[in-house]
């Protein structure tokens, strides 16, 4: 599993009780741009493609990303 990078975080979230935070593995290397992790604890549980969007686009309510999240989740 790959090293969670506070750098690369976009947002957070609350599913089933318990905390996610989604990175944009894009941000620090560009060539993964719409490439995201999902992480719990620190430790990264699935990874998933989604459009990239803008380095300073805010993230923290987007529905749609946190969707693509939970349907990676579900699958992992």
């Amino acid at each position: 599993m790959n090293t969670h990078d506070q750098d690369e975080t976009v947002t957070t979230f609350l599913y089933n009780d318990t905390w996610y935070d989604i990175d944009h593995l894009g941000i620090c290397s560009p060539n993964q741009a719409g490439t995201y992790a999902l992480y719990c604890n620190d430790i990264q549980i699935a990874e998933f493609d989604h459009e990239p969007y803008p380095e300073d686009a805010d993230l923290t309510f987007d529905t749609n990303l946190v969707a693509a999240a939970v349907r990676a989740l579900n699958e992992a």
